[in-house]
């Protein structure tokens, strides 16, 4: 426990006291920079919120502009939220410090180190994830709520409070289909849903390295419904029904690649919590194969971050040198 709480203090410094570190930096600090507290001038103002629905994003840049603070206090917040997050669910774990050693390479480095926005929405999202597994479906859809209005993307999440409400099994199926379809249908007619389709489709915009994390989070899904379904729902009853479904949709993003590998990577990185759920219990979990996942899960995690971070111009140019504001 007490390395524990050393490796997520150490880990929220790394990330939020970091300075011009992480692919999004210039873009994020371009933004609060255009900001207007007013919109006299016409600049990147609180009312694109109307249109985004980001509320809580532009209203926390507008406070931090009106106390006068620096761009780096919204990359403070939002990691101080991400971790937030993260730090409940892996209080829930077997082995809290093995599940922050599994979100490092990947999640970490990805979401508070560069996409603010949707790390604050993970950080939302996993506090709904607590209350998806305890079926609090208000405090799911007051989380979800929080959670779009960081990044509107988080939306889509209110997707799974339909089976908070009827249970997920054969005779369900086509009522839950239907009401799928038409939860679809009202999220893409949205203004927000219109401006990604337009950007991510029409501007075929990629997301380089989406294969490798989309497919490792695929992987864990099936791995979870071919091996150890039964056996969680007798040793993990608790969050069973949540984990059997979020695995079925890390197996449902994989497709979406076709589409765009922008969607579909990011919509993974918020499937990721439940991945590094499943991950970090694989330990207590009987099979002859046991060693092979567990050491091979950690083994695939490591390699894939000593090839992206030695291999990788992407890297190279976001996070190295790393800085922090403390040296700057």
């Amino acid at each position: 426990r007490p390395l524990y709480w050393t490796t997520i203090v150490a880990l929220f410094c790394f990330s939020s006291l970091r300075f011009e570190v992480g692919c999004d930096w210039d873009t994020y600090k371009t933004l609060f920079d255009l900001f207007s507290l007013d919109g006299s001038d016409g600049s990147f103002k609180f009312q694109s919120a109307i249109v985004t629905g980001e509320f809580l994003y532009l209203g926390t840049i507008w406070l931090i502009k009106f106390l006068g603070l620096p761009y780096e206090t919204l990359n403070i917040i939002t990691s101080l939220i991400f971790f937030s997050g993260i730090h409940v669910l892996a209080q829930r774990q077997p082995n809290p410090l093995l599940f922050l050693v599994l979100a490092f390479p990947i999640l970490i480095i990805n979401m508070p180190m560069a996409g603010i926005r949707q790390a604050a929405a993970i950080g939302f999202l996993c506090f709904g994830f607590i209350a998806f597994i305890e079926k609090r479906t208000f405090a799911y859809l007051a989380y979800v709520g929080l959670a779009a209005m960081f990044h509107s993307s988080a939306i889509l999440f209110l997707l799974p409070a339909v089976f908070l409400f009827f249970e997920f099994n054969r005779r369900s199926f086509i009522f839950i289909i239907i009401i799928f379809g038409l939860l679809i249908m009202l999220l893409l007619s949205s203004q927000t849903a219109q401006f990604a389709l337009a950007r991510y489709l029409e501007e075929e915009i990629d997301s380089s390295g989406a294969i490798f994390r989309v497919g490792l989070v695929t992987a864990t899904g099936i791995l979870f419904l071919l091996v150890f379904d039964k056996q969680w729902k007798i040793l993990y009853t608790h969050d069973h029904y949540f984990i059997k479904l979020f695995s079925i949709g890390m197996i449902m993003i994989f497709p979406l690649l076709l589409i765009s590998t922008v969607i579909s990577d990011r919509i993974g990185y918020y499937l990721m919590p439940a991945q590094i759920m499943i991950l970090s219990r694989l330990q207590y979990l009987e099979s002859r194969f046991r060693p092979l996942f567990y050491v091979g899960s950690i083994i695939v995690l490591s390699l894939t971050f000593i090839v992206w971070t030695q291999a990788s111009y992407h890297f190279d140019e976001c996070y190295l040198p790393y800085k922090s504001i403390l040296i700057k």
